[in-house]
């Protein structure tokens, strides 16, 4: 509804705490006034708001919700179709639970983001990163050494027609990596710099840091092309010196940091 009228809601306020009980007036999609004693329009419809809380709409900066499963079997077996729609179901449960704005990191491709854009689905509104980009025997690399057959770890980017490589190496591999992905449609360019929970390799730590799987020359292309195509550039780095290498180079953000030091943190 682009109009509305909230009746005796608690609001959350600049300082983060909740103020109220208040009124809110909601005219043409826009906030239109704030606080108590306040009247409806003729046209606003009129919701009780005693007993409930108001705040802004969440933003999500890392989500998957093209993802429902991490059983690779499960995925494997799991008809494209199914999946499509299984993303719908989440993305409405994901804005249901308040979440307005959804940077996904994987897995999403151009096409739901307009469809939920278009409104065909419900969901919050996108912006996707279509697939992460690892090197090859890296964190996204799931090669499956019986049969011999390439695919992502987990299976957990399906197979497409048009679905961009998710592998890369060297500096002009990389580049020509992050062209394909700008030209699927892609928000943000998304790199795998260092091993994760979900690395079929096994540990990639050495010494206490997790090592780096891409090499700066290979980063730096990356950002350097991702910028000259005006996309934003995040990068998967639980630590190390990868991690200081995609801040360096101008790497918008940094993915879960999990082993992040006070040096790291200060630059």
């Amino acid at each position: 509804m682009a109009s509305i009228f909230i009746a005796g809601v608690h609001v959350l306020d600049r300082g983060g705490s909740f103020t109220g009980p208040v009124d809110v007036s909601v005219l043409d999609g826009r906030i239109a006034a704030v606080g108590p004693g306040l009247r409806p329009e003729k046209t606003q419809p009129r919701l009780d708001g005693g007993g409930l809380w108001l705040m802004p709409g969440v933003f999500d900066c890392h989500l998957h919700a093209g993802l429902a499963s991490f059983d690779q079997l499960e995925l494997m077996r799991t008809p494209i179709s199914r999946r499509v729609l299984e993303t719908a179901r989440t993305l409405r449960r994901t804005l249901a639970a308040g979440v307005t704005f959804v940077r996904d990191a994987g897995a999403l491709d151009a096409g739901v983001r307009d469809a939920v854009a278009a409104g065909l689905v419900p969901g919050p509104e996108l912006q996707v990163s279509v697939v992460a980009l690892g090197t090859t025997g890296g964190h996204g690399d799931g090669f499956l050494a019986g049969p011999g057959l390439e695919g992502p770890v987990d299976y957990m980017l399906p197979d497409y027609p048009g679905r961009p490589p998710y592998l890369a190496d060297g500096p002009d591999g990389f580049r020509t990596a992050v062209r394909r992905l700008v030209r699927s449609g892609a928000d943000w360019i998304k790199l795998l710099a260092t091993g994760g929970v979900l690395s079929a390799a096994g540990d990639s730590t050495t010494g206490g840091e997790f090592a780096a799987e891409l090499g700066p020359d290979e980063i730096a292309a990356a950002v350097a092309e991702a910028g000259r195509r005006g996309r934003p550039v995040m990068v998967h780095a639980l630590g190390g010196p990868a991690l200081r290498q995609a801040v360096e180079v101008g790497a918008r953000s940094i993915e879960h940091g999990v082993f992040l030091t006070e040096e790291d943190a200060a630059l």
